[in-house]
């Protein structure tokens, strides 16, 4: 790594640490139990999230384009950000009839608060608590082939608000028997959880019954006749809180080297790190172009308008990936 992009990474530290000491996080958890007290829950509006605002994908963004295909013009929809600018644009590109409301504002707590369906793959804020009126719809993202909640070595102190999500929801989606018999298992839920679990798969998985989409997006991208790879590895750290980003991208480079020298010219090497990681970790140093980091898909120059889910629409081939895209597949 050069010294500069040792300089912006050591900058973008502490600019991180300033933003912290003057967040208005502890002054959200009041203005939401103001709106909580005083606001309405209004029925015609949909509050939707994935991943705490760091993307717009994942099974949540696969309801919102089936609730404005069922039901056009007939609810206002926001979809949760961190990154309004950035997202804004993937949702011109894609055609998407949404609001961005950034998760970081005051507005937030109000919609979150008079929403009358809440609609989220990870979790909503700790301060977070639900209406009798409110409909919560809980997609969940993944298969857990590793240990979560109780079962990760450090996992009480990231399992809480997780667990606080799941007993308020109404609805939990899961993919298969062995997702919910984990969820619950290891997130306590099995005597507590008085909603409905739906056994329904994760709507993201509609993508693996498009096959015409999938070459059409190959040919778009320019693959067609190409073998895709993605590599889209789950986060396997001991804790979301304490995070080794130095060690992890020393170990992950000295392997893209390795399998980047193994590439033929009809191979394409996509990465797609987890939320907890990709933002923290740069390969484009050092790395051949098969394997360049860029956003949501990464790996070729013109996959940035495109988002993880749709990486299986060309076919790719899953080494070591992201556990659920291999279990999803075979279901």
């Amino acid at each position: 790594m050069g010294i500069s992009a040792k300089i912006q990474r050591i900058i973008k530290k502490i600019l991180k640490y300033i933003s912290r000491m003057f967040s208005k996080t502890p002054k959200r958890k009041f203005y939401f139990g103001m709106f909580y007290k005083h606001c309405k829950v209004k029925d015609n509006v949909i509050l939707v999230e994935s991943f705490h605002g760091s993307n717009i994908s994942d099974s949540t963004l696969a309801l919102v384009r089936q609730i404005l295909k069922s039901y056009p013009g007939k609810y206002k929809i926001y979809y949760g950000t961190e990154n309004k600018k950035k997202h804004a644009e993937f949702i011109k590109e894609i055609g998407l009839d949404v609001k961005l409301i950034d998760v970081t504002t005051f507005k937030y707590t109000k919609i979150l608060a008079s929403a009358k369906y809440l609609i989220n793959n990870s979790s909503f804020p700790v301060y977070f608590v639900k209406k009798p009126e409110q409909v919560y719809i809980q997609t969940w993202h993944g298969t857990p082939l590793k240990t979560l909640g109780k079962k990760m070595r450090l996992g009480i102190e990231s399992m809480y608000n997780v667990q606080h999500n799941f007993l308020q929801a109404d609805y939990i989606t899961f993919p298969n028997d062995f997702t919910r018999d984990v969820m619950m298992e290891d997130y306590n839920l099995n005597d507590l959880y008085t909603g409905k679990v739906v056994m329904a798969g994760y709507p993201r998985n509609e993508i693996f019954f498009k096959k015409e989409e999938g070459e059409a997006l190959k040919a778009e991208l320019g693959l067609a006749g190409k073998t895709v790879y993605a590599y889209m590895p789950t986060w396997r750290g001991t804790s979301n809180h304490d995070i080794n980003t130095a060690s992890y991208e020393s170990k992950v480079k000295e392997i893209f080297k390795v399998i980047d020298n193994k590439l033929s010219d009809d191979q394409v090497f996509f990465v797609n790190f987890h939320p907890i990681l990709k933002d923290s970790i740069s390969l484009s140093i050092g790395m051949a172009a098969s394997v360049r980091l860029t956003p949501y898909i990464y790996g070729h120059p013109n996959a940035g308008n495109y988002q993880d889910r749709d990486t299986p629409k060309t076919g790719a081939l899953c080494p070591r990936a992201f556990a659920s895209r291999i279990f999803h597949h075979e279901s």
